[in-house]
């Protein structure tokens, strides 16, 4: 189907090296920021994804809740 909404998790910092957190956070902002500039897609802000930073939730429970049509 169609996408028309979207919504970019929290990254997660692979390093080891707990500085590099802001390289990941930072990331998911700028993906965030690019796809919102598609005019036919409604991308959900970094602020109402963030709490799901480290979640264990399954992704179809927060692609319900964020109300969009696919996670990235």
């Amino acid at each position: 189907g169609e996408i028309r909404s979207i919504a970019v998790l929290p990254l997660k910092n692979l390093t080891g090296d707990f500085e590099q957190d802001h390289m990941a956070h930072g990331f998911q902002d700028s993906l965030t920021t690019e796809l919102s500039r598609i005019d036919e897609l409604r991308v959900t802000s970094f602020q109402s994804t963030t709490r799901y930073r480290g979640s264990d939730r399954a992704l179809q429970e927060i692609a319900t809740e964020l109300g969009v049509d696919e996670l990235v």
